[in-house]
Order: structure tokens, then sequence, then C-alpha cells
């Protein structure tokens, strides 16, 4: 058996143009996932915001029908004192990229304090981002009202 001159004998690893095809397989591959996983990470933020929604909407019907008022107004990103204790699990207020906001827009003797809302109780989702309030509208639907920095959904409209 002969041996070429210049040729190891044990060759291993790979070469130059191998790594290289593999490393622009794994490049193309990350360019097609990465787009799709960050929508979805935030299709996932905008349900979650919506199961928020719906558990302080059910703990504020239980206030007002123990209480015959519902919880007063409170800041972004601060939980209304009233809805803590009937509150199934422990909602998050502020998230650090977007916050909740508690809106009661009554004033003490049952009217509306802004005449032209339409609207008594709301729930605001404050954020930076328009990408994730306009997921958080798809999730949810139609807001009440639509701002730079948040959107607002009617917890209760009044009824003509």
């Amino acid at each position: 058996m002969t041996r070429r001159a210049g040729t190891r004998r044990d060759e291993r690893g790979f070469s130059l143009i191998e790594l290289f095809v593999v490393m622009l397989v794994i490049g193309i591959v990350a360019n097609i996932a990465l787009p799709n996983l960050v929508r979805a990470r935030e299709r996932a933020r905008a349900s979650a915001v919506v199961a928020d929604f719906n558990t302080v909407r059910r703990a504020a019907i239980q206030y007002l029908l123990k209480g015959d008022r519902w919880p007063p107004d409170a800041g972004a990103g601060v939980e209304p004192a009233e809805l803590a204790p009937l509150l199934e699990r422990g909602i998050v207020w502020n998230h650090g990229s977007f916050d909740y906001e508690w809106e009661n827009w009554m004033a003490p003797d049952g009217s509306p304090t802004h005449e032209g809302a339409g609207v008594l109780i709301g729930f605001s989702v404050r954020s930076d981002d328009p990408g994730f309030l306009e997921m958080v509208e798809q999730a949810w639907g139609s807001p009440l009202a639509r701002r730079a920095d948040g959107v607002t959904f009617a917890v209760v409209p009044i009824t003509p």
C-alpha cells in the first residue's frame, strides 16, 4: 500500500468550507425562526393581559355586589386596595415594560365624571411599545380609547 506525498494519514475535523456551510444554514434558519418566536412571545403576553383583565373585572363585580359601589380610581401600576382580597391570584400591576391602571370615572353620586365617555369603569394597559399595544388590541377587541402610551377597555359601559 502506498501513501501519497503530503497527505496525512489520520485526517480529522472539518474543512473551512464545511464549517462555513453549516454556519450559513444556521443563520438562515435563525432568520426564519426568530421573528416568529418574537411574535409568538408578544401574543402570549397579550393573552396574559386579557386573562388579567377578566380576573380584575370579576373581582370588581364582586366588590360592587358586596358594597353597592365600584372600587375607587387607582394610579398607573397601582393595585386598588379594595380589589386585592378579591383577586383569585395575585395580579402584577407593574410589569416594567407595561402596566395596568384601574379607571373609575364615577362621581360619589354615581354620575360619570367624564360625560362624553359613555363609560363608568375602565381598565387601561400602558406601554411605550406600540407593537405590544397593537397585539393587546388584537387579542382583546376594540378598545374604548387609544392613546400613544396605552389602550383603555370598558369594564362596564353605561347602558341607555
